[in-house]
């Protein structure tokens, strides 16, 4: 590849490829392929290996960067959590492979029908939450109604799908990240509590 750098005079003539600095080249060639690939397994650090979805550690460190910035410019932000329901029985009667398959399905439904600056996150098992900017509560409470009505309808391959939300945001429900998260999990308890394929807030 380096053979191929070359420069142009103020003729446009080219001027051949000096020897000379072929060893900073490749020094400097060396690093950036260094940097590239630690930004790819950065990338596979944050990516949950089933769903391609952001993962809880990336969802830390995003919840604290969006809640900073509420903070600074006062702007609404929104959290929302969501479960599968039963999915665990929903699993052992179907089998692993069909919870699989349905996880990834249900992520690319998330993506899909979400803006593109939402950050989708699968927490842990059948737990996904979506990071809100610029959101208030309302906004979140539509959202979450939107994408609950999506699955309870959607034809999933292995059978049905519902799942309970929870809404929380600031500074409505919480002045921290730590208080925003608490309060989308009580949420998303009294969702369970109700009965489970709703929405629920504080």
């Amino acid at each position: 590849m380096l053979e191929l750098i070359n420069a142009l005079d103020e003729n446009n003539a080219i001027i051949p490829f000096d020897p000379d600095d072929e060893k900073p080249l490749r020094a400097l060639a060396s690093q950036a392929a260094v940097a590239i690939r630690n930004a790819r397994l950065e990338d596979l650090s944050f990516k949950d290996g089933l769903t391609d979805l952001y993962n809880r550690r990336y969802f830390t460190l995003r919840i604290d960067e969006e809640v900073k910035r509420c903070a600074r410019f006062g702007h609404p932000l929104a959290l929302v959590f969501l479960d599968l329901d039963d999915f665990r029985s929903w699993n052992e009667a179907k089998g692993h492979t069909a919870g699989d398959e349905t996880l990834k399905e249900v992520a690319r439904l998330l993506v899909k029908h979400s803006r593109s600056f939402t950050i989708i996150t699968r927490r842990e098992g059948d737990g996904f939450g979506a990071i809100l900017a610029n959101t208030p509560k309302a906004g979140a409470v539509s959202y979450a109604q939107r994408i609950r009505a999506l699955l309870e309808g959607h034809p999933f391959v292995h059978g049905a799908v519902t799942a309970s939300f929870g809404v929380a945001s600031l500074p409505a429900d919480a002045t921290s990240a730590g208080d925003l998260i608490a309060a989308a999990e009580r949420a998303l308890t009294e969702a369970k509590r109700q009965g489970r394929n709703r929405v629920a807030t504080l």
